[in-house]
């Protein structure tokens, strides 16, 4: 049971939720909070933990509370955080992306080498199923993704989105091609000075 209690001089009150919103809103932004912090994420008001999961300041120990939270918006804000994007584990990631909410997997799809936990390939692999073309679309003009995932994309049933992940792969292609010949040349210059 999530319960806010003040004391003021050695007088103490319990506060409603009210009351324990507005504390919440006022709590300065610094690492020096995290501790009760962490106690509003575990509070039974899910507008409190949505406005914690939002913070900047964020710790390790509040991401690890709210990632198990089963309450949408809450999980939303979560991804939405830079700071926490770092923090949010794999298998917690792939977890939410089989919730199918559009909101979370187009964030993730966005923002997929932010999550610093998580091997980008691996989401990919998960995200080019969605039903979601937004979702497939960003996958598709992501050029630091694996080529197969390109490839899958690129027999994607929606036109743009094929178009895109072939004009990612070509794109890919001639990278690979440049950085081929650069090494070539590179290897050609070394045995010239010896």
């Amino acid at each position: 049971m999530f319960e806010l209690k003040i004391s003021v001089n050695g007088k103490s009150s319990t506060l409603d939720f009210e009351a324990a919103d507005e504390i919440l809103y006022s709590i300065p932004e610094k690492r020096k909070y995290n501790r009760i912090i962490a106690e509003f994420a575990k509070s039974s008001l899910p507008q409190a933990r949505m406005e914690v999961a939002g913070r900047e300041s964020i710790s390790r120990e509040v991401v690890n509370i709210l990632v198990e939270d089963n309450q949408i918006d809450v999980l939303r804000n979560l991804v939405s955080n830079r700071k926490a994007r770092k923090m949010i584990p794999e298998n917690s990631l792939l977890r939410l992306i089989k919730t199918e909410d559009y909101e979370i997997l187009e964030t993730v799809a966005d923002n997929m080498h932010a999550f610093s936990m998580c091997d980008p390939d691996i989401l990919a692999k998960r995200l080019c199923r969605s039903e979601n073309p937004r979702v497939r679309h960003s996958l598709a003009e992501d050029q630091l993704l694996d080529k197969r995932i390109m490839e899958i994309l690129s027999n994607d049933y929606v036109g743009e989105v094929a178009a895109k992940a072939k004009e990612t792969l070509e794109s890919i292609e001639v990278e690979v091609g440049e950085e081929d010949l650069e090494l070539e040349v590179g290897d050609d210059e070394e045995s010239e000075e010896w």
